[in-house]
């Protein structure tokens, strides 16, 4: 999987039960400018959405109000969809 990963051209990030980082491509650190540290097996996703507010890599306008309901939307199993401008 993570071959298969490496060589997408979408950026891509997996996480589990404890909401850990599992797997993130090179893509994904490209398209939102991570560090290699945050890209790392085991990091928190919150660590990730507090880099990608910081950096203004969020959709809409409230950054707190965009964690709510991303937290939300996960704790519910359900997929999301959102539009993040890049500047």
């Amino acid at each position: 999987m993570a071959a298969a990963a490496a060589n997408m051209p979408v950026g891509l990030c997996m996480f589990d039960a404890e909401r850990r980082l599992v797997l993130c491509n090179q893509s994904y650190a490209d398209l939102y400018h991570v560090p290699e540290p945050l890209t790392r097996p085991g990091t928190p996703w919150i660590d990730l959405m507090r880099f990608r507010i910081a950096a203004g890599l969020y959709a809409g306008h409230d950054p707190e109000k965009y964690v709510q309901q991303l937290t939300e939307t996960i704790d519910r199993a359900e997929r999301t969809v959102s539009l993040v401008e890049l500047r």
